[in-house]
């Protein structure tokens, strides 16, 4: 039996995001940035996180030799897992959940446009976070390949 790996958790949740993409809603998401309102519709989201997550499964089976660290790995693909599970909850679930219906802003009462710019606000420093993250997995490539250079320099001494 081979050993399971960090990143086999990227295949695994992609495989529980096919089976959630074919009993999902026919739902829309919405964002507002500014002055632009941008609607997606939800299976597009999480088709779009599948194919990324297959990516990184990919990429990471065939660079698993020169990986640095393993520490760096386990903590990219558990930061991108549950950032991508918080965003989803919050994109998705909340509407499960939330008393209020879905509607458009209002400029009437202060109240109502607090309550919905917190969660888009929470969303966005979410998927910032998510972003900078992404750092992680090139710097572990880079800093195992140099490794390896060095160990292979040293050797042809």
């Amino acid at each position: 039996m081979k050993q399971f790996k960090s990143f086999h958790l990227l295949a695994v949740t992609a495989v529980l995001l096919v089976i959630w993409a074919f009993f999902s809603r026919n739902e829309t998401v919405d964002f507002h940035f500014y002055d632009t309102y941008i609607v997606m519709g939800l299976n597009f989201l999480i088709t779009t996180l599948i194919i990324i997550f297959i990516i990184y499964f990919t990429l990471y089976r065939l660079s698993e030799k020169i990986l640095f660290s393993l520490w760096l790995t386990w903590i990219h693909v558990i930061s991108c897992i549950l950032f991508a599970g918080g965003a989803f909850y919050f994109l998705s679930f909340r509407n499960l959940f939330n008393v209020h219906q879905r509607r458009y802003h209002e400029f009437q009462n202060w109240e109502s446009m607090r309550m919905f710019g917190d969660t888009e606000t929470n969303v966005l420093i979410g998927l910032s976070v998510l972003v900078i993250l992404q750092v992680i997995f090139p710097l572990n490539i880079i800093a195992g390949a140099i490794r390896l250079w060095v160990q292979k320099s040293r050797k042809s001494r």
